[in-house]
This record gives structure tokens, sequence and C-alpha cells, in this order.
């Protein structure tokens, strides 16, 4: 994924799938970044979303985490 990354920087599935892979692997920091840059690039994909939501849970940021999401700090 990350190939498909440095490939076509501003496609958010690529880096959906490359944050759900980090995610998979137990890397979870590396997770959301990936996540976050996958959500920027496409705010309306619910996939990228969930799968941030679960990495920001996994790495302890929990309710804080989930603000973050709808822009409440």
């Amino acid at each position: 994924f990350e190939a498909f990354t440095v490939a076509r920087p501003a496609e958010a599935v690529g880096w959906t799938n490359l944050g759900a892979a980090r995610a998979a692997a137990g890397r979870f920091g590396e997770a959301v970044a990936a996540l976050e840059r996958a959500t920027a690039l496409d705010r309306d994909y619910a996939k990228a979303w969930q799968f941030l939501a679960q990495a920001r849970e996994r790495t302890g940021e929990g309710q804080a985490g989930i603000g973050r999401l709808w822009g409440k700090h």
C-alpha cells in the first residue's frame, strides 16, 4: 500500500488501505497518520473515518479522539 500512496498520493483509498494495514499490524500511531491523510483528501469517505476512529481508540485517545473527529478539541 505504501507504493500506491507514493504513486497516487491524492487518492484517499490508498491512504485508507495503508492505515488499515498498519492498524492490523499493531502500528496504530502510523495508522492514525495515514487515515488522517485519507480523511483530509476525501471528507466524505466513511470507511476512512471508521478506521480512523478505531485506530485512535487503540492509541488510547478514547473519547478525546472521537471529539477530534468532529472538530471538538
